[in-house]
């Protein structure tokens, strides 16, 4: 049949279970940005372009989020970089999936190890996200990023190469990246 807008409200429709209600936010971001001089061991939240604040419908609904971070390092010999997703603040292993792996006693979706001869960058790195989770209510949420460092003084670069050195020119190889996350409410 047809459908005429405003004939529908997310309230009054019975979904099928695994249904996707819809999209609860999204964004992205292909600007090159760089943070320079990160302190080792040290979480910073100060890339912000990826921040989602979303309102489930149904507390008993899902949500299920999608996206990917591309970055980079400058400066430093050897060393890790460690991404975490946090719903309102908390880092949870449902969040961030077997965290038995990482460095430390915290959860993170993504580790990367380098391992180099000089102070030569690493190259752009590109890290997944996804899962689902339990809305667990109709409150509003915060989704956002954030990231560490494990040696000191190390420029933590977005969608861009970090190779900025006089050595290697960033130029053929500095590709800018598409960062993004979305999360969509789905029927459980």
């Amino acid at each position: 049949g047809t459908v005429t807008a405003g004939n529908l409200s997310n309230a009054n429709i019975v979904y099928p279970d695994g249904h996707v209600i819809g999209l609860l936010g999204k964004a992205q971001d292909v600007t090159r940005r760089v943070y320079s001089s990160r302190a080792e061991n040290t979480w910073y939240d100060d890339y912000t372009q990826l921040n989602l604040t979303v309102t489930p419908t149904h507390a008993d609904n899902l949500l299920w989020f999608v996206g990917q971070v591309n970055y980079g390092i400058q400066g430093g010999i050897g060393g890790s970089v460690f991404l975490q997703f946090l719903k309102d603040g908390d880092a949870t292993n449902t969040l961030n999936g077997d965290d038995s792996q990482s460095y430390g006693i915290y959860p993170c979706f993504h580790q990367c190890r380098w391992s180099a001869s000089s102070t030569n960058t690493y190259h752009m790195e590109q890290a997944s996200i996804n899962g689902y989770i339990l809305a667990g209510t109709t409150n509003a949420q915060l989704f956002k990023i954030r990231y560490r460092v494990q040696s000191d003084g190390l420029d933590f670069t977005i969608n861009r190469d970090g190779n900025a050195g006089s050595v290697d020119s960033p130029g053929s190889h500095s590709p800018t990246g598409q960062s993004n996350l979305q999360i969509y409410e789905v029927k459980q």
